[in-house]
């Protein structure tokens, strides 16, 4: 996906009155650039970010309908924005 992809999960968040912090954009960010992506995938891009903060913001965009994910292996799950 893209930066529109971005911006119609932005839209999506601002409707379900879901803040985003610094970190959740960018992460969300290179989500929209790179998808599907991995957990370690997007903490050695982001590099200031711990595996499980960005796993747990994963799940929270997952329940509240802005990401979706799929496992590759036992192992492996790929996270993409919704759209």
């Amino acid at each position: 996906m893209n930066k529109s992809s971005f911006e119609a999960v932005r839209n999506t968040a601002q409707e379900s009155d879901i803040r985003f912090d610094a970190t959740d954009r960018v992460i969300l960010e290179y989500l929209a650039e790179h998808e599907p992506a991995t957990v370690t995938e997007i903490v050695r891009a982001i590099g200031s970010v711990s595996r499980t903060v960005v796993f747990y913001r994963l799940l929270t965009f997952k329940g509240a309908g802005l990401v979706t994910s799929y496992r590759k292996s036992r192992s492996l799950v790929h996270y993409s924005l919704r759209g």
